[in-house]
């Protein structure tokens, strides 16, 4: 596993999953998610 992010091509090896979870509990080598998962909801209008 790698300890920093990489940003690449999106749905490539080349690119680091997305953390959906809470920013404070992010593991090293995911990137931060696009949206605020706190605050905005998901597709069944739930959030953290």
């Amino acid at each position: 596993m790698t300890n920093s992010p990489k940003e690449g091509a999106a749905g490539t090896t080349d690119q680091s999953p997305r953390w959906e979870g809470p920013q404070e509990k992010r593991p090293r080598g995911y990137l931060p998610a696009k949206d605020n998962p706190d605050v905005d909801r998901d597709a069944v209008g739930e959030n953290n």
